[in-house]
């Protein structure tokens, strides 16, 4: 019998949504649905209703009580990220000190190739790190990101995936930054990529 005409959930509930749970690990969920269930009287039967799927251990149902928790994104998926961030960092600071006749040269065409694009947000991966970038510019750790977020409008949704040409970049990028303090050492001026770096970087997506 087909699943809509006996009103019987066909959403894929399964993704990051834990199979099992301790009886110690549901009953600590369960007795906080219950405070919440008491303190938030409008939504009282909304959270009695979650408490009663842990106490009762309905695994099938334990989507309905994860369903705002995204996966995780892994240590590697974060790295990258900082990688990113600070790739597009240097790229724009470099760009920012070329003098007017080497930014000339350069092209805003070519320079508009180096500044971070966001993320699509259609993407899964990529609109679970285009939140993580939200996230650290929050934070400040990135602070410089969150006025180009709003130049690429819709708080960095680029509407198309930018990660692949992300990776080549930064691919190409950092054995330029590798050679860079291998010889100046971590100085700033290590991290000043000079007209001819910045050429090939913005050259990489026509390769």
């Amino acid at each position: 019998m087909p699943d809509d005409l006996i009103n019987r959930r066909t959403d894929d509930v399964s993704v990051a949504v834990p199979t099992s749970m301790t009886m110690t690990e549901r009953l600590l969920l369960a007795n906080q649905e219950r405070i919440l269930a008491a303190l938030v009287s409008d939504d009282a039967d909304y959270y009695t209703r979650r408490s009663e799927i842990l106490e009762e251990g309905y695994t099938a149902e334990y989507g309905d009580v994860f369903a705002a928790v995204e996966p995780e994104l892994t240590r590697t998926e974060c790295g990258l990220v900082w990688d990113l961030l600070d790739m597009f960092r240097i790229l724009s600071t470099s760009i920012e000190e070329l003098s007017p006749a080497d930014r000339a040269t350069l092209g805003e065409q070519r320079i508009n190739r180096l500044r971070f694009r966001g993320f699509d947000l259609a993407d899964e991966l990529e609109g679970r790190l285009l939140s993580y970038v939200r996230y650290l510019v929050r934070g400040e750790r990135w602070a410089e990101i969150g006025p180009r977020l709003e130049e690429i409008g819709d708080n960095g949704n680029s509407h198309h995936r930018c990660l692949p040409f992300y990776r080549l970049l930064l691919a190409t990028y950092r054995p330029i930054i590798d050679a860079r303090t291998a010889e100046r050492g971590h100085s700033l001026d290590a991290y000043r990529l000079d007209l001819e770096q910045l050429t090939e970087l913005a050259e990489v997506s026509f390769r």
